[in-house]
């Protein structure tokens, strides 16, 4: 691994700070958080009364990748056994066309001390005193307390904020060490998250090296990558295995491309079958209530909407007054349902919601299943062994690329690209034309949340969870009076 240990300071206060930052910082996992940081202490600082100073210490490990021991290490039992009955197209869907080799890591602690003063530059000789003991420069029992840190004149507002990245949080040691009460107590942290970062386990991800599984000593031995495979249809044709990992890795690629186009289909027909599902749970008393736009959280309030403000556009295309606003009926009727009396929910043949249904159907008939058929059949006597004689461009079933592109669709038995078709009120007037993207339209209104009569823009507020690879601890000092 490599250590690094970073020292910085801000000497003449905000005028500096973000060349600090830039120079020194920007390159940590820190660097937004302790810009934060001063950036609220300068916003709470008095001009001619009032100042902070702040330095940081950043004690940095990046580890080299950690790497799987492919002696040692062994397929699980299930895994061994689809592959060793040539169910090579299960496999590839369930573990990937790829397998991560290995992993690098990196791990941080990153401190801020902080103190006040009534001078907007910073005391050269109180930071000197800082830099110092947490290098290690200075031995405080051998100096003496009189030139120690806790009794000088800014002692007393000394604050340090710790936060640390990638270290491991577990055991009663790591309780004891992260809450820091002194600089001894600081001492003790540094020296125990320094020993926890040299844990290979331990620390953020940063990188993964991948690799195919046609490269995998143990896939190749449980496959039938080392199985001498020959073809004399038309002249002998043997193929070696240079051959066979080309096609594995194409094959494999391609079954978790169209796998993935798949599931992305059924995803969105999910959603928007939960949505209708949540539209008609609410009474008909609520069918001009405005919906919460969360795609775009500040859009205006419903406030101006129960004054007689008109939410929403008309008839059975997506308009612009659409994006703008929603109520939950304008949003079952774009969804293509109704509700009927004596009936209860009607979906029109020609929903949206039925759109996805046949589309999916299609995809999966014409085309996924021969083409996975065709990678999975038996050849050269070999369970399974098309998938290393043949790639998936070469076969009959398979060979549309354009199946292969996200927004694939099947029609007339050949696969185009769904673009979303854009309508317009007025042909001549392009402001008027709005795409009619339903997926973006679930991102925007759904699941349905109806907006609070009584919710303000300025008192929301919304925040962000934090990363649980993280840990964060506050000391601050006291006076000696």
């Amino acid at each position: 691994y490599d250590s690094e240990t970073i020292f910085s300071e801000i000497l003449k206060n905000r005028a500096e700070a973000q060349m600090v930052f830039d120079r020194d910082l920007s390159s940590t996992f820190g660097y937004w958080w302790a810009k934060g940081d001063v950036e609220k202490d300068y916003g709470n600082q008095i001009d001619n009364e009032l100042y902070f100073h702040h330095l940081f210490t950043v004690i940095k490990v990046e580890k080299y990748y950690s790497t799987v021991d492919e002696i040692e290490s062994s397929l699980s039992r299930s895994a061994k056994a689809v592959l060793q009955r040539g169910d090579y197209v299960t496999f590839f869907q369930s573990c990937g066309p790829q397998y991560i080799r290995s992993i690098r890591r990196s791990a941080e602690l990153f401190s801020i001390f902080r103190y006040e003063s009534m001078s907007s530059e910073a005391s050269v000789e109180f930071n000197e005193k800082i830099q110092k003991r947490v290098t290690g420069l200075w031995n405080m029992q051998e100096m003496g307390d009189s030139t120690g840190i806790e009794n000088s004149a800014y002692a007393g507002t000394l604050s340090i904020t710790n936060k640390a990245y990638g270290l491991g949080l577990s055991g009663s040691e790591m309780a004891q060490n992260i809450h820091v009460t002194s600089m001894d107590g600081y001492d003790k942290l540094v020296d125990y998250a320094f020993a926890n970062m040299q844990d290979h386990e331990v620390g953020t991800v940063k990188s993964i090296e991948v690799m195919p599984w046609s490269s995998n000593p143990l896939f190749q031995i449980e496959s039938a990558m080392t199985i001498d495979m020959e073809s004399c249809d038309a002249g002998c044709q043997n193929y070696s295995g240079q051959q066979k990992k080309f096609n594995v890795i194409a094959n494999s690629e391609h079954i978790a491309r169209i796998e993935d186009i798949l599931i992305h289909k059924m995803n969105t027909f999910y959603a928007m079958q939960k949505c209708q599902t949540a539209l008609y749970k609410f009474p008909s008393s609520f069918d001009r209530r405005e919906l919460v736009n969360q795609k775009a959280m500040n859009i205006r309030t419903n406030q101006a909407g129960a004054q007689g403000r008109s939410v929403g556009g008309s008839g059975s295309s997506i308009g612009m007054s659409d994006l703008e606003g929603m109520t939950v009926s304008r949003l079952r009727v774009l969804l293509g349902s109704q509700q009927e009396k004596g009936v209860g929910v009607v979906i029109n043949s020609e929903s949206i919601l039925n759109t996805r249904l046949n589309s999916i159907a299609n995809y999966m008939s014409l085309y996924m299943v021969p083409c996975v058929n065709a990678l999975a059949k038996n050849d050269l006597g070999v369970a399974g062994g098309s998938i290393f004689t043949k790639a998936w461009f070469s076969m009959d079933e398979c060979q549309d690329m354009s199946c292969a592109i996200p927004n694939a669709v099947v029609t007339n038995g050949k696969c185009v690209a769904d673009v979303p078709q854009e309508i317009c009120t007025d042909p001549s007037d392009e402001s008027t034309c709005v795409i009619q993207d339903y997926d973006q339209l679930i991102e925007m209104y759904c699941s349905p949340k109806i907006k609070d009569f009584r919710e303000s823009p300025a008192g929301t507020q919304f925040s962000t969870g934090g990363d649980v690879n993280e840990a964060s601890n506050t000391f601050r000092g006291r006076g000696n009076n």
